[in-house]
């Protein structure tokens, strides 16, 4: 009441990166010490073995290419350039992210040396996108209604729907695309199948309202997302064919903010972490 004394909420996180050369979650091993107060842009793995992983531990938020066993980390991307959305060519020639340069989030491509850097969309702002398995062309979902198709090497973008989508995501095959669009009137958000070559529905599922952070399983049989419980996260997997989905990992404690499997389902690669929040006194003795 005398307007001396503030209360506030201090918050640490806490977060590393884990990996199961078997693609089983159940094996996966910390491979980067517990690092505080980091942002977590995701990981993904390239052609090659290596991972390609979206990160501030450096002080500045960067895309940064390591070997799956966390060593020789060099970045890729310089300050103020890399605003997530990691992705990496079929051939391991190039990187694909979001970048905030031209002050909207757009799709930018550098040379898998951090070479080289190329703006790919000029659009309002993109939400997400998805690489065809041919590695040509860049499959990406604007923040208002619509789903466009891009060259690699940049040019003009050709509409493919005219669909509400958010984590829009190519099958490994190239012939679905799984997004997820909100229920309006369920107020819960649902997973839409559809025909890549016609957006033609073939399923639609009803997602726990604690699921986040889906990708197609490398098989293309099933969508694999997150589920967290209080502040517990597992992975799930949901078949296709309409059976119930089933827990695929069997951690006891921590978050999952990301995750990624390699092109052929032998690897995995996830972020886990915790936060901490404390109430504390700030007072002026003055």
């Amino acid at each position: 009441a005398d307007s001396r004394t503030l209360v506030a909420l201090q918050e640490e996180t806490a977060k590393n990166l884990w990996v199961s050369l078997d693609g089983d979650p159940k094996s996966a091993q910390a491979i980067t010490p517990l690092r505080r107060n980091v942002r977590d842009q995701g990981a993904v793995w390239t052609p090659d073995g290596s991972i390609l992983v979206g990160s501030n531990a450096g002080g500045d938020n960067r895309a940064w290419l390591m070997k799956a066993d966390g060593s020789g980390q060099k970045a890729l991307t310089d300050i103020g350039e890399f605003d997530g959305g990691l992705k990496v060519s079929p051939d391991g020639r190039f990187i694909f992210f979001f970048s905030m340069r031209s002050k909207t989030r757009q799709i930018w491509r550098k040379d898998i040396d951090g070479s080289n850097p190329k703006q790919l969309t000029d659009a309002g702002g993109v939400d997400s996108f998805s690489l065809t398995p041919d590695g040509a062309s860049v499959i990406y979902a604007l923040y208002t209604p619509g789903i466009w198709k891009i060259s690699v090497d940049g040019g003009t973008p050709t509409k493919l729907s005219d669909v509400v989508a958010f984590g829009l995501d190519l099958s490994p095959d190239g012939k679905f695309v799984a997004f997820v669009s909100p229920d309006d009137k369920m107020k819960r958000l649902r997973l839409v199948v559809e025909t890549f070559d016609k957006f033609e529905p073939v399923s639609t599922f009803d997602l726990p309202v604690t699921a986040e952070n889906g990708h197609w399983a490398p098989d293309g049989r099933a969508f694999v997302y997150v589920e967290t419980l209080g502040s517990i996260s597992n992975l799930w997997r949901l078949p296709l064919d309409g059976s119930p989905a089933r827990q695929i990992s069997d951690f006891k404690s921590e978050y999952i903010p990301s995750f990624s499997y390699s092109g052929d389902g032998s690897k995995l690669v996830l972020s886990r972490g915790s936060t901490n929040r404390d109430a504390v006194l700030i007072t002026d003795e003055k």
